[in-house]
């Protein structure tokens, strides 16, 4: 679960920080990612709350599945760039024979496709 901490700024206003962390497959390192989300003055201390941990879910989730490689961080990107980026998760994590033929398909692949 993501780390929330209440910062009141000089103005009187009130922003928070949350702070997810999550293990990186690939690396097998732990990375932090922190964002800051500011109340909106026209919302009561109650909804600020429930709308805080609203966005800290779906931070943290989607932090966690960018690290674990489920969710593709790049918008733009075409098939072929998200297969070469899978393969070379797979190479680290899965055996050789499975890479190789992932490889050999994927090449299949890009010469009827283009």
């Amino acid at each position: 679960m993501a780390c929330i901490r209440r910062i009141v700024l000089q103005d009187g206003n009130i922003s928070y920080k949350i702070q997810a962390k999550a293990k990186n497959e690939l690396t097998g390192k732990f990375e932090t990612k922190t964002i800051t989300w500011r109340k909106p003055p026209e919302i009561n201390e109650k909804q600020c709350q429930r709308e805080l941990q609203r966005v800290a879910f779906e931070f943290d989730d989607k932090f966690r599945k960018q690290m674990s490689g489920l969710l593709a961080i790049d918008n733009d990107i075409t098939f072929m760039e998200y297969a070469r980026k899978w393969t070379e998760r797979i190479k680290i994590t899965e055996s050789l024979n499975y890479y190789v033929r992932s490889l050999d398909s994927l090449k299949k692949f890009e010469d009827y496709f283009g």
